[in-house]
């Protein structure tokens, strides 16, 4: 199941482990939403609950999930490493571009080993992208990893951002086929607002596409989902937040 929380914020409950990525705020009106958010995703003990957090942007990086740490202390948190936190324990796992990490861990309630297989790649911005493995699963969250091509720039500008953003997806592209992918559709492109998540899709295509990262703008979903009719992908359209978006 995907949970859509806000912006580029997800949740994603899987049989056995809950992750929840890049959490930003939860708007204000949404406060009965918030409270059984918590109960659901963040206070689970009977699953394991990974937090990951691309990069140190505000947009995608909030202090606050540092406290869910006192609401349950089996939270494991993986972060960018430009990231800089007064923690330093175990449950704290920092990592940079390059990465390949396999974490051991305990099922909760059980002796049963399970591994959660994370490969960082690089971004166009700051930060990292993700691509995760675990109950048999890829999942790819692409942080501030895009095409950011604005109205404005020079075509030198256009071309070293285009370059750089296929060369980071033809590395992940190296990897198996990713079931589930979060990726920016962000309507301040402009004209342009498609062109990152269709070189997406023409490198990596991943069995289920979902559009993040455009904030209370939901401009530009029609024309997401009109792009990919007649493509062999799942597209998710998103219409509001703290909401449920995929079984």
């Amino acid at each position: 199941m995907i949970y859509y929380i806000y912006h580029s914020a997800f949740a994603i409950e899987l049989k056995e482990n809950i992750l929840i990525f890049d959490f930003y705020k939860i708007p204000k009106e949404k406060k009965i939403e918030e409270q059984e958010f918590f109960k659901r995703f963040v206070e689970r003990r009977d699953k394991q609950v990974f937090v990951f957090s691309t990069h140190s942007h505000a947009d995608h990086f909030n202090p606050k999930i540092l406290e869910w740490k006192y609401l349950n202390d089996s939270i494991i948190y993986i972060l960018s490493s430009d990231i800089k936190i007064p923690y330093n324990d175990k449950n704290f796992i920092f990592t940079r571009e390059g990465d390949t990490l396999e974490l051991p861990y305990k099922l909760p309630n059980s002796n049963i080993e399970s591994k959660l297989r994370i490969n960082t790649f690089g971004s166009t911005d700051l930060g990292s992208s993700f691509y995760v493995n675990i109950e048999n699963k890829n999942i790819f969250h692409a942080g501030d990893l895009h095409f950011w091509h604005w109205e404005d720039d020079s075509e030198i500008e256009e071309k070293e951002m285009k370059d750089k953003y296929i060369s980071i997806l033809k590395e992940v592209q190296k990897l198996e086929k990713i079931d589930i992918a979060f990726t920016a559709v962000d309507p301040r492109l402009g004209a342009n607002v498609y062109e990152g998540v269709e070189i997406f899709w023409d490198i990596l295509k991943p069995k289920v596409l979902v559009p993040m990262h455009f904030s209370d703008d939901y401009s530009a979903m029609k024309g997401f989902l009109e792009r990919f009719k007649n493509v062999d992908v799942e597209v998710i359209e998103i219409e509001d937040s703290m909401i449920k978006i995929m079984e």
